[in-house]
């Protein structure tokens, strides 16, 4: 059987949100790939006070019977559930969004120039970051002019 793995996402994705916003927390990201002869499904929780082993196993269990149907014809597929770690690198933009009021080390070009910037991000709204960086101030970034954007737990 042929898996739509982009269909399984957003399906992964609806069920995590739902059962997330039970428990109070926040799904970060939902990843899900095929690995030598199994899928792998990641799925990034997050909450004010982090995520726990046992948060990460008691998801897990909550999840496991959806995961059961979704996979039913090929039963091969393990799932990992964790929080998304201090240093996550951010690629989508539910992650930007999620990552507002964190703060973030951002690696960005400008007139063929390297700049890293490091501050709390403020906003971000139609592929435009306001971060507020230890150096520089208030700082506009467009999603283009930046090469990496991760979360910074350093300064």
């Amino acid at each position: 059987m042929v898996i739509d793995i982009k269909n399984a996402e957003d399906i992964i994705l609806k069920k995590s949100e739902e059962i997330a916003i039970l428990l109070g927390w926040t799904v970060v990201d939902v990843e899900i790939f095929y690995s030598k002869r199994h899928f792998v499904v990641r799925i990034y929780l997050d909450r004010a006070t982090g995520i726990t082993v046992n948060d990460c196993e008691n998801f897990s269990q909550q999840i496991e019977p959806y995961l059961e149907e979704l996979f039913r014809e090929t039963s091969n597929y393990f799932i990992e559930v964790s929080s998304p770690g201090i240093a996550r690198i951010l690629k989508k933009e539910r992650e930007f969004k999620w990552a507002i009021g964190k703060n973030v080390k951002v690696v960005a070009s400008s007139n063929g120039k390297t700049i890293i910037y490091k501050g709390n991000l403020k906003s971000y709204n139609d592929r435009v970051f306001n971060i507020e960086d230890i150096a520089y101030g208030n700082v506009e970034l467009s999603l283009d002019a930046i090469k990496q954007i991760r979360l910074d737990d350093g300064f």
